[in-house]
């Protein structure tokens, strides 16, 4: 019985530092009134739920934030900061849904290869590992 609970408890921590920072790229984002397929956009976001962090790349744009859980799978603002050093004048429709997705999701859903950020029961983005 003891070898099954460390087998257990070692499942368990592994399991937690599988998902501690993980690299993901986007699926589909919520843009104008419906999600728009956005897998080929060139993406690498960083969950880091250790550090409490989101950071990563979209299109031209790079980007960070706070990633704090308020209770449950509910989070507060990410209020992600970008940097526009490498891209053209006008921001892409698919970067700009993203941006604001990150910054009005109110919950974070992360289900083995996919996390899923709502705001309300509304899907607004959905990225792949």
């Amino acid at each position: 019985m003891k070898n099954l609970t460390t087998i257990f408890g070692l499942t368990v921590l592994l399991s937690i530092n599988a998902f501690s920072q993980s690299h993901w790229k986007i699926q589909y984002v919520w843009e104008g009134d419906k999600m728009v397929n956005a897998k080929a956009k060139q993406s690498d976001l960083i969950i880091d739920i250790k550090e409490k962090k989101i950071s990563g790349s979209i299109g031209c744009n790079t980007f960070n934030g706070k990633l704090e859980y308020a209770k449950g799978n509910q989070i507060r603002p990410i209020k992600a900061l970008k940097s526009k050093a490498k891209c053209p004048q006008e921001m892409d429709r698919l970067d700009y849904a993203t941006f604001e997705a990150l910054n009005l999701a109110d919950k974070l859903v992360i289900d083995r290869d996919l996390a899923k950020f709502y705001n309300g029961p509304k899907l607004i983005l959905e990225l792949k590992r």
